[in-house]
């Protein structure tokens, strides 16, 4: 038996007509398959594609943290010719010139400054980020386009890349470190896939702690709606100082909010986020588990 070379086939022959038939129906199969595949990693490049615009996004605002230090600069410099309360001034410059200001009218101008200070620091970090995440997101769309092209040439390979898709889809999960603080679970992630782990599994009330300004972990209290008690929260903000670059300092600042607080850029690196609002611990951070 054999196919037909008049229709376009490549000419084949077989022994008997059942092992022709096996052979088309797992052609068939094999296309099928590969099509299915080849749709779905179409969708995940289109995925790839908008998170690559959005860190582009990311990426422009990021760049402004130098104009945001060199405004508090300026606004500490003439500090004492700035009225409170006010919305914008007018100073001078450090070229002479004037620099017309704008300010919160709710802080006071010193406040402001470091403010814009923490705020800078944020996004120049970002700003390093943003080319390895935007390396990886090339790197693997790149894989991906090289997967859609084998499997249209190579219809055949589909099962195997759809074996290597389920051991992938079978990884088990980032687990953060738990810990029991009174009646309380404290989680604290110690890696960036741990970190957006723990933002995966907060509920909104729960309390969200990191050390302020220096890398470290994400530290989740999980409160089920309960108050939380000052001193299983001075606990988990001495946590979160000794897992972070300022273990072993003597004093840490520890911002801690609700989780419903939390925001996550769009494209934004693994762990990063931001807050809408805050508060303020200073702990010790020679206190380890």
């Amino acid at each position: 038996f054999f196919t037909r070379p008049d229709l376009g086939e490549p000419f084949k022959e077989f022994p008997s007509f059942w092992e022709a038939l096996d052979w088309v129906r797992e052609e068939r199969i094999f296309k099928l398959l590969a099509k299915a595949r080849i749709e779905e990693l179409e969708r995940e490049l289109m995925r790839k594609k908008r998170a690559l615009e959005a860190l582009a996004a990311v990426e422009k605002e990021a760049q402004n943290w130098l104009s945001l230090k060199e405004k508090a600069d300026l606004i500490l410099a003439r500090l004492l010719e700035i009225p409170r309360g006010t919305d914008k001034t007018v100073v001078e410059g450090f070229e002479g010139n004037p620099v017309e200001i704008e300010l919160d009218p709710s802080l006071p101008p010193a406040l402001y400054a470091q403010a814009l200070y923490k705020k800078a620091q944020k996004l120049r970090r970002t700003a390093e980020e943003v080319p390895k995440r935007r390396s990886a997101l090339l790197a693997e769309m790149e894989k991906i386009s090289e997967e859609i092209q084998l499997l249209r040439e190579r219809p055949d390979l589909a099962p195997y890349f759809a074996e290597e898709e389920e051991e992938k889809r079978e990884e088990p999960r980032p687990q953060p470190r738990s810990f029991r603080i009174g009646d309380f679970t404290v989680l604290v992630g110690r890696s960036a896939k741990e970190n957006d782990e723990i933002l995966r599994r907060a509920s909104p009330n729960d309390i969200w702690l990191h050390a302020r300004g220096v890398p470290g972990a994400h530290v989740l209290i999980k409160n089920g709606g309960r108050a939380v008690p000052e001193e299983v929260l001075l606990r988990a903000a001495q946590l979160a100082a000794w897992f972070s670059k300022a273990r072993g300092a003597r004093k840490v600042e520890v911002s801690y909010t609700e989780a419903r607080y939390l925001r996550k850029p769009k494209g934004s690196p693994a762990g990063m986020v931001t807050l809408l609002r805050e508060k303020v611990l200073v702990v010790s951070g020679e206190e380890g588990p």
